[in-house]
């Protein structure tokens, strides 16, 4: 009788998670793996993303699961859509635009729960989301950060918090959102929201843009992408340094906004996402509402800012319908809801001069490499130039 062969068992194949020119730097699948075999390696133009140790890796899979482009879902199809914004007039004020997401937070610690946001802190200045209890910190997460946000620590604490059964709200990025939903599973206990993105600048080109504020102001205590000074149409860049100077510059005029308004300043994977029209699987849309009065003077809305809100769930629904009493609201059509926000459903063209940024921005500082990609290293030097006389100018003056 002949011999049976034994058969090996076929080996498993290693993970495909999303490449460096697609990662969203999530950091979900580091998160999930149970061998640390994965950490995240940086690039200055296409931020962090993940490399996978071979000798670590087991090949057991639960990376590739969480990885929010491995599963994106289907494009949302909003229950309504609205235009809004919170009647206290302070709250908007150092909010984005209509100070909707304060509200929503607001409400859930009310009911005994925990708020999962994005805000700045340390030094240098990085953007990184935290969990808060208390509504007193609210303040902390309001407004945009246009830079790539710290995900590290969120997962652990997110996962506690819903294994014991606390109501949780969770805003982020689409692709934040889709990584915690992947992590954390569908929970009755979990509302999230995510916000039409643009698209996010690695967070080293931030720290970078801190080093040009220092020599103006000192170290950075504070920072506002969204500042309302003039108006929510017309923000400006503004920051604080540690001795209390103030630096504020108006989108036109500040170096780190201008490359991000002339997309040359995203990471690589915002320019080919996969996770746009709510595929995220966010229960609330948030935006600006640049369709509000689009003829005429600018009215008191107009210059604090409005949002444009859409309810994608009921879970949202039911949120939305706890805090609706605290805003002014008026119905919108789809078409008006993404007017003005054409990122709701498609990502920015990488433009041509998008390498020669981060090329100059290894050799200059911020505003020169801004001026040499856009124009040439000559139109660089006489912007400085230019610069550099107005600064003597006032000096002596003062």
């Amino acid at each position: 009788m002949a011999e049976e062969k034994s058969v090996e068992p076929k080996p498993r194949a290693k993970p495909k998670l999303a490449d460096a020119l697609h990662c969203t730097g999530c950091s979900a699948c580091v998160f999930v793996c149970p061998h640390h075999a994965i950490q995240m390696a940086t690039d200055e133009m296409m931020g962090t993303f993940p490399y996978i140790h071979d000798e670590l890796c087991r090949r057991c899979g639960l990376c590739q699961r969480v990885c929010p482009l491995s599963h994106p879902g289907n494009a949302a199809m909003p229950l309504h859509y609205l235009a809004a914004w919170n009647q206290d007039s302070d709250v908007r004020k150092t909010s984005s635009s209509g100070g909707i997401f304060s509200l929503l937070a607001e409400q859930v610690i009310q009911r005994g729960g925990v708020v999962v946001g994005c805000t700045l802190e340390g030094t240098p200045l990085q953007a990184k989301h935290i969990c808060i209890t208390d509504t007193a910190e609210i303040e902390r997460l309001r407004g945009s950060k246009y830079t790539q946000s710290d995900m590290t620590d969120i997962y652990k604490n997110v996962q506690r918090y819903a294994k014991r059964g606390r109501l949780l709200l969770l805003s982020g990025t689409p692709c934040q959102i889709a990584a915690l939903r992947r992590v954390l599973g569908a929970r009755e206990n979990v509302i999230t929201l995510d916000f039409i993105c643009h698209g996010v600048p690695p967070a080293q080109l931030f720290t970078t843009y801190q080093k040009h504020l220092k020599a103006k102001i000192g170290p950075l205590v504070s920072a506002s992408f969204r500042d309302k000074s003039i108006s929510w149409r017309k923000f400006s860049m503004s920051a604080r340094g540690k001795a209390g100077q103030v630096y504020v510059a108006s989108r036109k005029e500040d170096p780190y906004l201008r490359a991000f308004l002339a997309d040359y300043s995203l990471r690589s994977g915002c320019y080919r996402c996969a996770l746009r029209e709510g595929r995220s699987g966010a229960d609330i849309t948030l935006s600006d509402y640049w369709g509000y009065r689009r003829k005429g003077e600018e009215d008191r809305e107009e210059k604090l800012g409005v949002s444009a809100v859409a309810i994608n769930t009921e879970a949202g629904a039911r949120l939305w319908e706890s805090v609706s009493r605290q805003c002014a609201t008026a119905p919108l059509t789809r078409a008006q809801f993404i007017t003005g926000n054409e990122s709701y459903y498609t990502s920015p063209t990488e433009p041509d001069a998008r390498k020669k940024f981060f090329r100059y921005v290894r050799k200059y500082t911020l505003p020169t490499a801004f001026y040499a990609a856009r124009h040439s290293l000559l139109a660089a030097f006489l912007h400085w130039l230019v610069d550099t006389i107005k600064a003597t100018i006032v000096y002596h003056r003062s």
